[in-house]
């Protein structure tokens, strides 16, 4: 993950840069590896706020018998009230968020990019006010840096793909090997 690029919404409430705790917890380090030139794929939060997990998720989760999977669930089941004290602003609606899914989307895209629909863009990342920011910049300068960026993701897909995946693939038949 990597700070935001563009304005950050959640169910209409607008976040300030800084909301990315991954690189916005030691702005410095941050500055120094997206300066290093090393070749950057950003995965923002302005796209990871779009993909999450439902209650109907975790129950599937609670249910598989996988002592991974139920160990998942029962810490959504602690986040979740934290999450909506923190992020919701009317968390009494009922919203069927339980867990935002910006690390494994993250780790998705690094060998799947079709997650996403990403640019390169040229990105300038700096420490404004205090607070690491990675601001995306119309043409090349010196302080910018070319760099692959989520600019938006299929959020249905991602979450599928991460019940897939934490719930494991059908064991295959007996006397059968894959």
């Amino acid at each position: 993950m990597g700070g935001h690029l563009r304005r950050v919404e959640y169910r209409g409430r607008v976040f300030p840069f800084g909301v990315d705790y991954n690189l916005c917890s030691d702005p410095h380090a941050s500055l120094l590896v997206l300066r290093s030139g090393i070749p950057t794929r950003l995965v923002t939060a302005d796209v990871t706020l779009q993909t999450w997990l439902g209650a109907a998720d975790v129950e599937a989760l609670e249910k598989s018998g996988s002592p991974l999977c139920e160990a998942l669930a029962r810490a959504v089941r602690v986040w979740t009230p934290v999450q909506q004290r923190l992020l919701d602003p009317a968390p009494a609606d009922a919203f069927d968020n339980a867990a935002f899914l910006h690390d494994p989307l993250a780790l998705a895209c690094v060998y799947d990019e079709s997650f996403c629909g990403f640019e390169t863009l040229e990105i300038e990342p700096c420490i404004s006010t205090g607070v690491f920011r990675t601001i995306e910049r119309s043409k090349p300068s010196q302080a910018t840096l070319p760099m692959r960026c989520a600019t938006s993701v299929d959020a249905p897909r991602i979450r599928a793909h991460f019940m897939e995946r934490v719930r494991g693939a059908p064991a295959a038949p007996a006397g059968r090997r894959s």
